[in-house]
């Protein structure tokens, strides 16, 4: 067993805890790039259809309505993101503290999911306007 400080061994309850919490965030953060991924390819898809010539004006307010509605959902998926990171960095640091580790940090993750819910707060923004004043 490799000694991590003087207390606590790598087997450790809080080591494995500590592991485990690094794996979780990991797991978390590639699901948040990956949904974004596929927030901004159903976007494309719907746009790319909204905005064809033979497309009514009904079917181009619901999509965009559709749109906006879904990008309301995805800020608050973000923003229950950011909380549950938030308590996340609390525990890892109390968990580094008692392990005697370095502070991993968590800075790029809260700076990317604050980029992703302004992109989504304004493509939801704007494809609510565009169903308001598009004919």
């Amino acid at each position: 067993m490799s000694e991590i400080s003087a207390n606590v061994t790598r087997d450790s309850p809080r080591s494995l805890q500590y592991d485990l919490l690094l794996k979780i965030y990991q797991h978390h953060f590639a699901l948040l790039i990956t949904g974004f991924a596929v927030y901004l390819a159903a976007v494309g898809v719907i746009a790319g259809y909204t905005f064809q010539p033979n497309v009514n004006t009904p079917t181009r307010t619901a999509l965009l309505l559709f749109v906006a509605i879904t990008s309301s959902i995805c800020v608050g998926a973000i923003m229950a993101v950011r909380a549950w990171l938030r308590e996340l960095t609390i525990l890892k640091l109390q968990l580094e503290a008692s392990l005697g580790l370095d502070a991993f940090p968590f800075s790029a993750a809260r700076r990317v999911s604050l980029a992703i819910m302004y992109l989504t707060l304004m493509v939801g923004t704007l494809a609510a306007a565009l169903a308001y004043y598009v004919p």
